[in-house]
């Protein structure tokens, strides 16, 4: 009774269903057309991570899941940052300034009427966004010119917001790949902006590196300089010292004074290796250095350098021959120079 009652009240309305279902897919149909072609630009990138395997006790290699899931999430959080992203938003500003007959993207008259894009002047922008890319540095909110080219982005939409929410980044399932994917309206944007990504991650990494690699070497040129003052501190309470017995000549002086120049040159012989430990280290980690900043450059240069490398290694192991083997100076210099050697050889190569 029920359905016969719903079916007399389906035919009343049969009109108006059928209207509305018609209006409905008019309406689909115009919005279809009206719409805008959205095109996706997809770089793969190859990461090494699951080639890199642990040595287990047994002699055998297993892959750390672990941390290679880490290593992803780094790299994918590298990329999405600030740091990255506003600098490919950077170079497709200042490209559509610099070649606006080819611009990607181009304000409409109600963008051009903004008080934003009104004060700034397109030269003004160009010069401040080459200082930054330059610098490797961020627009500042706190300076007026920077503040108003930031709103400035939002109008062509190149700010951090509006790009991340076309982008998207993720590891492909299972492999060692990571998808880096764009969509626009223009394909040709949605081509440079995943290309742009991956060059801006580079660099920023190469930087930051660089970075490091600096730091380290002040922090072991500072630990150098320590270790100079305490040699020479040492040198000067031995000589001190035996000033003080009144006579260098060994028959003469007194048990206390032999055990404290013997303390003396135990300390000074320690401080020594440590200075030398602490020179060696300076040099592998400027050769690092040397081989990131310039790296196929130096490649014609290396055969040399192995050649005399292996010839100051030949020769302190005669030396340590000599000594019976048991000093751990030369031990440190003889290691130090086969890792330099091993550097410049994978670099040559």
């Amino acid at each position: 009774m029920e359905v016969l009652y719903f079916l007399k009240v389906l035919y009343r309305k049969k009109w108006i269903i059928l209207g509305l279902s018609l209006l409905a897919a008019i309406l689909t149909l115009l919005l279809i057309i009206k719409k805008q072609p959205l095109y996706v630009s997809t770089a793969q990138y190859s990461t090494g991570f699951t080639t890199e395997k642990l040595r287990l006790a047994d002699g055998s290699s297993a892959i750390d899941i672990y941390t290679i899931e880490v290593k992803f999430d780094n790299v994918i959080a590298t990329i999405t940052s600030p740091q990255v992203i506003n600098y490919v938003g950077y170079s497709l500003l200042l490209h559509d300034l610099t070649d606006t007959a080819n611009a990607f993207t181009k304000l409409g008259p109600k963008q051009m009427q903004t008080p934003y894009y009104r004060e700034m002047q397109p030269d003004t922008a160009k010069r401040i966004l080459l200082n930054k890319l330059a610098k490797n540095e961020l627009l500042k909110s706190d300076v007026h010119k920077e503040r108003v080219l930031i709103e400035y982005f939002k109008l062509y939409g190149y700010d951090y917001k509006s790009i991340m929410q076309n982008l998207m980044v993720h590891r492909v399932d299972r492999t060692d790949y990571l998808d880096i994917s764009y969509q626009s309206t223009n394909p040709e944007l949605a081509a440079v902006v995943v290309n742009k990504v991956g060059d801006e991650f580079l660099n920023y990494y190469k930087t930051l590196n660089s970075k490091r690699t600096s730091e380290s070497a002040e922090n072991i040129n500072s630990m150098i300089d320590n270790q100079q003052r305490k040699v020479d501190s040492l040198n000067k309470l031995l000589i001190n010292e035996k000033i003080s017995q009144g006579s260098f000549d060994p028959l003469s002086r007194s048990s206390t004074a032999m055990e404290t120049v013997s303390s003396l040159e135990s300390k000074l012989a320690d401080e020594k290796g440590k200075y030398n430990e602490h020179s060696n280290r300076v040099v592998y980690l400027k050769a690092r250095l040397n081989s990131l900043s310039a790296g196929s450059n130096s490649g014609t240069n290396n055969n040399a350098e192995v050649v005399r490398l292996t010839k100051q290694k030949d020769d302190l192991t005669k030396e340590l021959a000599r000594k019976g083997g048991n000093d751990p100076v030369l031990q440190q210099q003889i290691s130090d120079l086969r890792a330099e050697i091993v550097l410049k050889s994978n670099s040559g190569s």
